[in-house]
């Protein structure tokens, strides 16, 4: 029998298995006297059955060279099937078909996803049809643990904190590590303290404050202000792979630390250019090297999930993987992007997929790598714009969103989507953690249960609440315990020298004219744990990011903020409200709500 004939009757006995039917195609191969004919026999062989040929060269190609038999498989299934791709139970839009089969080709993938445009199902898809050893990269672990059903055996599903927590050193693991313990850097931003000694450059310093402080600044910078200078420092350090801190954070961190008042895109330049002036930058980069060191070499023993993280990012093993999926990519921060350019540099095709409309971590070091990423390296550019979640009418208030902000995505409505069983048809998503106190306060006067997904902090009213008694002694706020009495509180709140949720907190606290500890007992006694009992959802937009319900209702507080964010803030604060709008399936309830949205950002559409 000629190798044609071979080919032919291996075409034909579809009864073995896929990789057992490749060992066969292969082993013809490697005794054909002439491969390079037997590639064409090959191709030849397959036209005859209808099956496209440049597939079949790619295979035969790919298989002559010791290729993925499993990926191979899935390519000539492929070009076998007369049946047009599919995602789940659905056929393929034009979208996903053309990234579906460009990943195939072992394309790197830059994959703009609108909200609710089924990327994690696309995903999924890439994945059944170019079967390789493959991770998936998850925001959080919730994320990854659903993502995890749904991916096939070759997939892992993980987050980043996973994998560096999986790879950590022998030396530093602990049997009785707390990760999460919001102390766990504070020996190591003492260290940094005291690797700068006694060189900071506090003339500097206290010329900010002379230039930019408010009533609630130090008179001068002293011991604490310097403590509150190295931790936002430090953070910084952990999220950066170059040790030399970028100004712009290392700014706002000394804005923060020190309570100046920054509000213009001009006095944040300036104060940036002061900063880059100054020896300060030199000084926190090289103790900031030092500590680094002391703790890689076992020093500090108390550490967290961005320490662990940056020592995986900087001298991590590569992952034997041949596809790396990073999902959320918008959200990502110099460290993490340096360890998924790490493993593309090292021959791992790699898909990033993100929405830089969704981009709402810049305060937590976060960068739109989306956009960082799109011109830096060579990407076959894509976009999912068919949103199967929201209606016609809420695509098109996000659509106005979008606009606005200046991105070019623009949805295109399939839905509305079916709500999930046992879940409250409604949400109620604010802006601020205050907002939702109030807005938990509104519902529990009603009568209704609430679920909150991530429990809004009351221990800011309750101080609050204490110093609005006139009981100053029982104050442990460390921003409240430098007010001796309400009316002192109040002369700050009204001169705009407090943070968004200490000025909606203690709006909460001064207009509410009976007992604010009997209203905090009827929320506590309105919250329920699990959303099955609920007849609403309560959320900022940053807990709703990656939920969905039938309907949402907007706080107030959205409108607040988008008119004190100034223009240095604005682009983040419509992305935050353009994520809580696209939770949304049905509709943006509320009278008037989707004309109040148009109001604030500057169209006139009729909602």
């Amino acid at each position: 029998m000629d190798l044609e004939q071979q080919l032919r009757a291996l075409l034909a006995r579809r009864e073995h298995s896929a990789i057992e039917w490749l060992d066969q195609v292969a082993h013809s191969f490697s005794t054909a006297p002439d491969q390079r004919g037997a590639v064409a026999e090959f191709v030849a062989a397959c036209e005859t059955k209808g099956v496209i040929a440049t597939a079949f060269s790619d295979a035969a190609r790919g298989l002559g060279q010791g290729g993925d038999k499993r990926a191979i498989w899935r390519q000539l299934q492929r070009a076998m099937s007369a049946q047009p791709l599919a995602i789940g139970q659905h056929p393929a839009t034009d979208e996903q078909q053309q990234i579906i089969e460009a990943a195939c080709r072992g394309e790197h993938l830059w994959i703009a996803a609108g909200a609710g445009a089924s990327k994690t199902s696309t995903l999924v898809a890439i994945t059944q049809y170019h079967p390789c050893a493959s991770l998936y990269l998850a925001f959080n672990r919730g994320i990854a643990n659903q993502a995890q059903q749904r991916f096939p055996n070759w997939v892992e599903s993980k987050t980043l904190h996973a994998l560096a927590l999986k790879h950590l050193p022998e030396h530093l693991r602990q049997s009785d590590m707390d990760l999460s313990n919001a102390h766990a850097s504070r020996d190591m931003v003492m260290g940094l303290m005291e690797a700068v000694g006694d060189r900071w450059p506090t003339r500097d310093i206290n010329d900010w404050i002379a230039r930019f402080g408010t009533d609630d600044s130090p008179g001068r910078v002293g011991a604490n202000e310097l403590r509150l200078i190295a931790g936002r420092a430090w953070q910084q350090l952990l999220t950066q792979v170059d040790p030399m801190l970028a100004l712009p954070a290392l700014a706002e961190g000394i804005a923060q630390a020190l309570s100046l008042q920054i509000k213009t895109a001009k006095q944040r330049v300036f104060l940036e250019q002061l900063v880059e002036q100054s020896a300060l930058p030199r000084l926190l980069s090289e103790a900031g090297a030092a500590v680094w060191q002391d703790f890689t070499d076992g020093r500090y023993l108390t550490f967290g999930f961005n320490e662990m993280l940056r020592l995986f990012g900087l001298s991590g093993p590569l992952l034997p993987i041949k596809l790396l999926l990073v999902d959320e990519a918008q959200d990502l921060n110099p460290l993490m992007l340096n360890i998924i350019q790490r493993h593309r540099s090292a021959g791992v095709q790699v898909i990033l997929v993100g929405d830089s409309a969704q981009a709402i971590y810049g305060w937590n070091g976060s960068i739109d790598a989306m956009q960082r990423m799109r011109h830096s390296l060579d990407w076959t550019i894509c976009q999912l714009s068919t949103t199967f979640r929201c209606s016609p009418a809420v695509t098109a208030l996000a659509n106005d969103i979008l606009a606005a902000n200046a991105h070019t995505l623009r949805l295109r409505a399939a839905g509305p989507a079916s709500p999930a069983p046992h879940q409250p048809e409604l949400a109620a998503i604010c802006r601020t953690n205050a907002g939702c106190v109030q807005m938990i306060a509104s519902y529990a006067n009603r009568g209704k249960k609430v679920y909150c997904p991530k429990k809004p902090d009351s221990y800011l009213l309750w101080q609050l609440f204490w110093l609005k008694l006139g009981k100053a002694d029982k104050v442990e706020h460390p921003e409240l315990k430098r007010y001796p009495n309400w009316n002192a509180l109040g002369d700050s709140i009204r001169g705009d020298q407090m943070d968004r949720d200490m000025r909606l907190a203690y709006k909460i606290i001064d207009q509410d004219p009976g007992d604010f500890s009997k209203k905090l007992k009827a929320m506590k006694t309105a919250l329920v744990d699990t959303p099955q009992r609920a007849d609403v959802a309560v959320m900022t937009a940053h807990a709703a990011k990656g939920l969905e319900y039938l309907n949402v209702r907007l706080g107030e507080d959205f409108f607040d903020v988008l008119d004190e964010a100034g223009p240095d803030g604005r682009a983040e604060e419509l992305n935050i409200l353009y994520v809580a709008v696209t939770r949304a399936m049905n509709a943006i309830t509320g009278k008037g709500m989707a004309a109040a949205v148009r109001s604030a950002i500057g169209t006139t559409r009729a909602g």
